[in-house]
C-alpha cells in the first residue's frame, strides 16, 4: 500500500504546487489574500483527496 500512498502523495503535491504556481503564471492578474487563502485550501483539500483515493485503491 505504501506504493499507491506514494503516488497519491507525489500526484496531491504535484496538483498542490500547481495550484500554487497559477498566480505566478497570471502576474497579470491581481489576486486579494482572500483567493490566495481559498486557493491554498482547495490545493491541500485536492492533496488530502489524492492520498486517500491511493490509500482507497491499495487496500481493494
Amino acid at each position: 500500500w505504501a506504493f499507491y500512498a506514494a503516488i497519491g502523495i507525489g500526484l496531491g503535491l504535484g496538483i498542490l504546487l500547481a495550484i500554487n504556481q497559477i498566480p505566478t503564471w497570471l502576474h497579470w492578474w491581481e489576486v486579494p489574500y482572500g483567493d490566495l487563502l481559498s486557493v491554498n485550501l482547495v490545493g491541500t483539500a485536492a492533496c488530502l483527496g489524492v492520498f486517500l483515493i491511493g490509500i482507497g485503491i491499495s487496500r481493494k
